[in-house]
């Protein structure tokens, strides 16, 4: 059994009058249907009354039972205080009727022993998130659920939830669960073989990182500025000749792989991509998960950091936490992909944009 615990999404979704209708947004908020979890959906007031919903975070069930259950609760709440969050509701889901009601138990215990947990207003309870699928009430804090109108009930279509309009747009639906979510970034090409990748790979590297290396070395910022507009002018004909391709295309492509992956050598050729990125998002992120299963190293991470960009310009800000997570994975110090895990993390995601944009 996993102990996973993921990072805030943060989301834009209009009030809910019902349980039945704020759960079943769930999927398209987290990119995937979790099972055997805890979601904690917070809330900020929105005036005159009412509430709007903030971030949203899961964790595995297994988690909050683990040694680490009390100190992971207390960092949740530590960080949904910092963003000024006013309630909290969470959902408990297992087909396992002994540890929906183990967990539920556990969320009340920790609610009354540690100070910063007094915001978990309520603990819901259901078996998984499907549509007409029944949910209840396990127990409440607060007359603010108040359990004649928020008791029990049947939740609302998910297909039709606000929360899958992105999905839906870009021809998607969240993953089946989260280990699915996560996969998507695999490293693998299936149309080339062990050997032929690494050849790929050896050719970017010395036609093009050495290449760029010289070039860029020790430039002006006029010069670099000229260099950004020369790259920026390289990948819109790039993008605009790969518009009739799939990913899958351009993955078995060796021509379209190694330009594609050319502008993930140097941090100024990347940097006019996440300016790419954020004006053509979905052309972006297809050419990108292209390049980041084919090639490892700076080029993988840089790639994985410009799709997540990408992801978040056309509303799909659940990709980023799985998208940089293999970032991560692949080089731990990446910088970039530090920086805007970090700021999706307090849900600055337009700073995300406004930084990536910047053509300076």
């Amino acid at each position: 059994m996993s102990m996973v615990r993921d990072y805030p999404v943060m989301t834009s979704s209009p009030r809910f009058s019902t349980p039945g209708g704020l759960f079943a947004n769930i999927p398209g908020i987290l990119g995937f249907y979790p099972h055997d979890s805890v979601v904690f959906l917070a809330f900020s007031p929105r005036k005159p009354d009412g509430y709007i919903l903030g971030p949203t975070l899961r964790i595995d069930c297994a988690l909050l039972h683990s040694d680490h259950g009390r100190e992971t609760c207390e960092s949740i709440m530590d960080h949904l205080d910092e963003i000024s969050v006013e309630m909290v509701i969470a959902l408990v889901l297992s087909r396992d009727a002994a540890l929906r009601n183990k967990t539920s138990k556990k969320l009340s215990d920790l609610r009354q022993e540690l100070t910063n947990c007094h915001k978990i207003e309520a603990c819901f309870e259901t078996t998984e998130i499907c549509t007409e699928e029944p949910f209840w009430l396990a127990w409440t804090a607060s007359e603010i659920i108040a359990p004649s109108e928020w008791g029990s009930g049947r939740m609302s279509s998910v297909v039709a939830a606000p929360s899958m309009a992105a999905l839906i747009k870009e021809g998607t639906l969240p993953e089946l669960d989260r280990d699915s979510a996560y996969q998507f970034f695999d490293y693998g090409n299936p149309f080339w073989d062990d050997g032929d990748l690494v050849e790929i790979q050896n050719e970017v590297r010395e036609h093009y990182y050495n290449k760029v290396k010289i070039l860029e070395s020790g430039v002006d910022v006029e010069v670099a500025s000229a260099l950004k507009r020369k790259y920026s002018r390289q990948i819109r004909k790039y993008g605009d000749f790969v518009q009739q391709f799939t990913a899958e295309d351009i993955m078995s492509r060796r021509d379209l792989l190694v330009d594609g992956a050319s502008f993930m050598s140097s941090v100024m050729s990347r940097d006019a991509f996440l300016n790419f990125a954020v004006e053509r998002g979905s052309e972006a992120m297809k050419i990108m998960i292209a390049v980041a299963r084919s090639f490892e190293g700076t080029i993988r991470a840089n790639a994985l950091c410009c799709y997540a960009v990408g992801a978040l310009a056309v509303g799909l800000g659940m990709r980023i936490q799985p998208a940089v997570a293999a970032a991560l994975m692949e080089e731990p110090e990446h910088n970039l992909a530090r920086l805007i895990l970090e700021a999706a993390c307090y849900g600055q995601y337009q700073h995300i944009l406004e930084a990536a944009g910047n053509k300076g």
